[in-house]
């Protein structure tokens, strides 16, 4: 007979927690929540936040190892209005230097191109030849650290300041920038440079025997020292908690919501916003030669005269000058599922509809239209791991487009409207079982066609057998069927841009 532990505690319910209730339980993170920050807010006089995961990770009274400030003295306003709240991992640059040379050797696919029983030598020597681990260090620190190296061009870039070191050469304020003393920062690297410059050439010999194939290792068979002991509480505990617990998965996300309820994403692409200008088009010629931006196939699929269902500009005005000499023009067109939704309605007064997708259309738009979510889910935690869902009347509604720029998107407007959305995911997932179970049962149904020779009764009483379990205990399943069979010629549409063999479509301004 087996006998077990009972074991009970509580674990709160992360999401249902106030503010104060969340800073008391988790004095060791901090986030929008906390007393600090909101504090901060109201003395900067902004409600803009750019905190991410490492600040929040990082408890109130947290320390940086370099500069010695505390977080109090390490919030400052950015140039658009926002309060950065942000920390760095630095890390010695050195350890990249593996990299570089197998990247310059092989390409960026160096690691199926180098022996598979020698790799332990790019991540051991990386670690080796490293001058100090990677820390948590303020932002301003981190930067000192690349301004010092693109002031001095004889630092090479593989080099890295050691936080004490950059103690030594910042001279730090409270909530501002650093002040640098250049003239130090080179002195601190000439004495050690002759030891950075040994790394290097220890970096060097690894990488000929790694490239060469030498030094190799047979692997083993003991579990990863990193996975810790296989009978160590935490990890009985956890095994037996996913196992018997009912609720894991709701913890699970609950921990995910808690996690994205402390950062706040208000600063990306916070810049601030630039004057209206005319943008130069491009020529007939620029467009009719133009190969799609990585999407040919929608480029030559959508038709001559195809505008943005969304914006409304047309090939010509949605594309955009580009850095690359070699590509003058960037932009293209991305698919877009649209629903048609029926609102919900009263039959005859008396029998109410619920509000249902009746079918979906795919088009073309252009990649600024189809950035808009994207771009809220990079800027709101809250709607980063959600399911909202963004049409044409919320693309309209947000985006002030013009020929050949980047959209002007009200931000905080489309978040609100992707919030909004949230109630329809549940009315797409209804309507993609259906979508899915009718497109089966539709190609049940011709399979069975050719297999009876065409005979449609034999078909149809071999489509009633095969779906038997589902029409269990229908009053009328032949009925059913039918409709079903109705429902996917009407909503199961096909691909009207998937190119075979299509040749390109000459278009013009």
């Amino acid at each position: 007979m087996v006998e077990w532990h009972d074991v009970a505690f509580r674990i709160p319910r992360l999401g249902s927690l106030t503010d104060e209730q969340l800073e008391a339980l988790y004095s060791e993170r901090d986030g929008p929540w906390s007393v600090a920050i909101k504090a901060a807010l109201r003395h900067f006089g902004t409600d803009k936040l750019d905190l991410d995961e490492n600040w929040a990770s990082r408890s109130p009274d947290w320390e940086c190892p370099a500069c010695g400030r505390r977080k109090p003295e390490l919030l400052r306003m950015s140039d658009s209005g926002v309060l950065l709240a942000r920390l760095d991992v630095h890390h010695d640059h050195l350890t990249d230097y593996f990299k570089t040379i197998l990247h310059a050797k092989h390409g960026s696919q160096w690691r199926a191109a180098i022996p598979a029983d020698s790799v332990h030598i790019e991540k051991l020597g990386s670690q080796l030849v490293a001058r100090f681990e990677p820390s948590t260090v303020c932002s301003d620190c981190n930067g000192a650290d690349g301004t010092v190296k693109a002031r001095r061009r004889d630092i090479p870039r593989s080099f890295s300041f050691r936080p004490s070191e950059i103690r030594r050469f910042v001279r730090s304020r409270p909530n501002a920038e650093h002040e640098i003393d250049y003239g130090l920062a080179y002195s601190l690297f000439s004495e050690v440079r002759a030891d950075f410059e040994r790394r290097v050439a220890l970096v060097d010999m690894l990488a000929d025997i790694l490239l060469a194939g030498d030094m190799t290792i047979e692997p083993g068979n003991l579990p990863s020292p990193w996975a810790g002991n296989p009978m160590g509480i935490l990890n009985h505990l956890h095994g037996w908690f996913s196992r018997a617990c009912d609720l894991s998965a709701a913890i699970h996300q609950d921990l995910s919501d808690f996690e994205a309820r402390s950062v706040s994403r208000d600063g990306v692409a916070s810049n601030p916003k630039k004057k209206p200008r005319v943008a130069a088009p491009p020529s007939e010629e620029d467009v009719a030669n133009y190969d799609g931006g990585g999407a040919a196939d929608l480029w030559h699929a959508a038709p001559v005269d195809w505008r943005c269902p969304a914006c409304g500009r047309n090939r010509a005005e949605i594309l955009r000058r580009s850095n690359n000499r070699k590509r003058p023009w960037a932009g293209k067109l991305v698919r877009h599922t649209e629903f048609i939704l029926i609102a919900g309605s009263a039959e005859d007064g008396e029998f109410p509809v619920e509000p249902f997708i009746d079918r979906h259309e795919l088009h073309l738009i252009c990649l600024d239209c189809s950035t808009i979510l994207p771009g809220i889910k990079s800027r709101r935690p809250d709607i980063s791991a959600s399911r909202a869902i963004f049409q044409f009347r919320d693309m309209v509604a947000v985006a002030q487009a013009a020929p050949n720029q980047a959209h002007n998107v009200d931000w905080a407007a489309a978040a609100e409207r992707a919030r909004a959305s949230l109630p329809l995911r549940e009315l797409v997932d209804r309507y993609w079982r259906l979508h899915n179970h009718a497109d089966h049962v539709r190609a049940t149904y011709r399979s069975s066609l050719v297999k009876c020779g065409g005979d449609e009764k034999r078909a149809w009483a071999r489509l009633k057998s095969y779906f038997a379990d589902d029409l269990e205990g229908m009053e009328d399943p032949d009925e059913h069927l039918d409709w079903l069979l109705i429902e996917a010629d009407r909503i199961c549409i096909d691909d009207p841009y998937r190119v075979i063999d299509r040749e390109p479509v000459t278009v013009g301004i």
